[in-house]
């Protein structure tokens, strides 16, 4: 296209380019087009115009670029995996970029584009479809056509609606699917955990695997497989509620609520490779049945079964009785079964798809029934506890428990009754009777209850009080004893006694002079204890009775005697008046006190002795000695008839005085009194005489005074009436 030009009829335009090639076109207007340029040349094009006589000189020469040619020797390389394409080409001039593009005949489209590079990757093909690939060319200006096409198909799609179908009876597994839209061939595989492979091949759309081991678990994948590609493995299907399907709901689940883009494909891509078919399990092995004794309820157990997913035991019993129990476990319990029963017991295994056939059968029997009407009766003499009961179910022999605070006695019987011989005293005792069948007891609730005799009461300590003969006892207190007794056995068969209900100690009122051998009793509801240990007691000797003396008046020793006690090993004598006191012991009946004191009445006391106690009171008399003899013994002289009028102090304890006196010449004058005074008439003139004065009591005489000189001789005139007056004094005192 150009201005015209003045004078112009036509213009031709020509179009030269690198190579020499020549195109020309004319035209009478301001343009014209240039046919034949091709593609991806450069054309310097110049127009001249041109009358009927001249032609112009060349315009200025413009320079124009012809779009690309399409790229040539396109290869296209399909990666079955990923369903992508690596496409391929031969370069053209003057491009600056290129673009691939593949179309399906249903209008799907995928492209790539690169700058310099001469091939790209393509990725986002579909499955099992046949595409037209091509290339174009562009120098930014214009795009090339698209190159020559190549034909690929890609990878086989995923077969779709597997499903897989066990004959639980023949062990044949069937899968089924439905084909693609591209005729192939497809591959199916059954794998074990252990490598074992099943395999066939078919165009169809299902195959037939026999000959599946039981308790299998087996991977299954079916491939569609082209000429040029395999496909991936089969969509998972889910075939039962096993632990794997299980598990993926939950992944799935949890990685849709969590938005774990990564776990969600994991799990998708997992779906989309291998679907698990599990086969028939196989029938369970080592069926067993263990019987919990104590409670009648039955364990069934058994070995784990290969493709098993539970299991379902049946427990079977007398009169029609049948239970079930559904587990993922290798073990069932099965409760509130009777006792002295037998049960039979199998076990088949299923994994939601198939069940087993039944195992073996194996039986076990419940315990015996409890026994009832427990009794115990305890013998007091022995002490041997006698248990009887009523007969129970399934028993062949029976055992007999009795327990109290860690103690334990058993008998055996097959009987209904059965004897406990080494029953402890004191203990309250529970009773269980246990029936046997070589295999179990029954319960532990067949029991009575038994309290054995107390316990011997421990002896404390004892004492004695020596004044009353009182001895208190005192024990450990024993909370089974109702009462505790003492009993004390003298030597001489005499029997003391006491008890105590509420307390731990009594009083025994125990006679004087006797060793006493002392045990305890404690008596329960039913029985008494044996004897404590026996102790003694030695109580004070008796009393001395019958105390007796003889006295000498002359030596003023007094022998004292008294009658045997019991008891005693020894006496102790005593003897007091006042400050004064004398004392003797002896291991005889009588004792001789040292010389008393005149004119004294002694107290005495004999006093038993012992190891322990004397004698709480003492044997007592009085003794009263001779009277001392009288001091202060003077005479004066009554001159009427020559009299002495004698005269002392008196003396204590003398009732009577005897007086005398005995001149020189022989002249013995005397006088008895029971006063301190006494008159001597007719005393001899001028004569000299010695006076005296003896004291009496009442048993004793007493020792004469000292020796009074008196002298009978003239008296003055001037005294004698002093003499009188005295005397008169005197004698008037006496009669006083």
């Amino acid at each position: 296209m150009w201005q015209a030009s003045r004078g112009a009829i036509n213009y031709t335009a020509t179009a030269l380019d690198a190579d020499g090639g020549y195109l020309k076109c004319t035209s009478n207007e301001t343009s014209c087009r240039l046919v034949d340029v091709m593609c991806g040349h450069v054309y310097n094009i110049s127009v001249v115009a041109v009358d009927n006589m001249c032609t112009s000189m060349k315009s200025r020469t413009l320079q124009l670029q012809i779009e690309p040619c399409p790229p040539s020797q396109l290869t296209v390389s399909v990666n079955c995996s990923s369903n992508s394409a690596k496409l391929a080409w031969q370069s053209s001039p003057n491009a600056v970029s290129h673009t691939g593009k593949a179309i399906t005949a249903d209008g799907h489209n995928v492209t790539c584009s690169t700058m310099t590079e001469v091939s790209c990757n393509m990725e986002g093909l579909q499955c099992g479809k046949m595409y037209n690939f091509t290339v174009s060319a562009s120098d930014y200006y214009c795009q090339s056509p698209d190159s020559k096409p190549v034909i690929h198909t890609t990878a086989p799609c995923t077969v779709q609606n597997m499903l897989t179908t066990l004959n639980c009876t023949t062990n044949i597994l069937t899968v089924s699917w439905t084909p693609g839209s591209m005729p192939v061939n497809y591959s199916t595989t059954a794998v074990t955990t252990n490598g074992t492979t099943l395999r066939c091949v078919t165009q169809s759309s299902s195959c037939t695997m026999p000959e599946l081991q039981c308790g299998q678990q087996y991977s299954v994948r079916v491939k569609p497989i082209s000429s040029t590609c395999e496909g991936p493995s089969s969509i998972l299907e889910i075939v039962n509620s096993g632990i794997l399907v299980d598990l993926l709901k939950f992944m799935t689940l949890r990685a849709m609520i969590s938005l774990d883009i990564k776990m969600f494909f994991s799990v998708f891509l997992f779906l989309f490779v291998t679907i698990i078919s599990l086969t028939v399990p196989c029938v369970p092995l080592n069926i067993q049945t263990l019987v919990e004794c104590s409670t009648n309820r039955v364990w069934g157990s058994w070995d784990a079964a290969p493709g098993a997913m539970y299991y379902i035991s049946t427990l079977k019993g007398t009169g029609g009785y049948s239970t079930s129990c559904q587990t993922a476990n290798q073990r069932c319990l099965f409760s509130g079964l009777q006792c002295a029963q037998t049960y039979m017991f199998s076990v088949m295994a299923s994994n939601n798809r198939c069940n087993t056939s039944k195992s073996t059968m194996d039986t076990g029997t419940t315990a015996p029934c409890d026994p009832t009407n427990v009794s115990a009766s305890l013998n007091c003499l022995s002490d041997v506890v006698t248990v009887t009961w009523r007969a129970s179910a399934g028993a062949n022999y029976y055992t007999v428990l009795a327990e109290a605070s860690g103690h334990v006695d058993s008998c055996n019987s097959t009987s209904t009754s059965c004897e406990l011989t080494k029953m402890q005293c004191g203990n309250d005792y529970t009773v269980t009777v246990l029936a046997g069948d070589t295999k179990c007891n029954s319960s532990i609730f067949a029991k009575t209850n038994i309290t054995t005799a107390p316990c011997a009461p421990i002896i404390q300590d004892h004492s004695l009080n020596c004044s009353s003969n009182q001895a208190l006892v005192t024990w450990i207190k024993d909370e089974d004893a109702m009462t505790v007794m003492v009993n004390a056995t003298s030597s001489m068969g005499y029997l003391q006694s006491c008890s105590s209900s509420s307390n731990n100690s009594c009083v025994l009122d125990l006679l004087c002079g006797n060793t006493y051998t002392v045990k305890a009793v404690a008596k329960g509801p039913q029985c008494q204890s044996k004897p404590s240990s026996a102790f003694q007691i030695v109580t004070a000797p008796c009393t001395p009775a019958n105390v007796e003396y003889q006295y000498s008046c002359d030596t003023g020793i007094a022998f004292v005697r008294w009658d045997e006690t019991l008891g005693r090993k020894s006496f102790y004598v005593h003897a007091q008046s006042g400050n004064f006191t004398a004392s003797c012991s002896t291991s005889q009946t009588d004792c001789s006190l040292p010389t008393l004191l005149c004119s004294l009445t002694y107290s005495v006391k004999v006093v038993a002795l012992a190891d322990y106690c004397n004698s709480s009171v003492p044997g007592v008399t009085t003794i009263q000695t001779a009277p001392c003899a009288p001091v202060n013994v003077s005479a004066s002289l009554l001159c009427d008839n020559n009299t002495a009028a004698v005269s002392w102090q008196r003396s204590p304890s003398a009732v009577s005085y005897s007086v005398k006196a005995v001149g020189r010449d022989g002249d013995l004058k005397q006088c008895t009194t029971n006063s301190t005074s006494c008159l001597l008439p007719n005393m001899h003139c001028a004569q000299t005489y010695i006076i005296t004065v003896t004291p009496f009591s009442m048993r004793c005489k007493g020792r004469e005074s000292f020796p009074y000189t008196y002298n009978a001789g003239e008296i003055m005139p001037n005294k004698k009436i002093n003499w009188i007056n005295l005397a008169l004094i005197n004698f008037m005192h006496s009669i006083k």
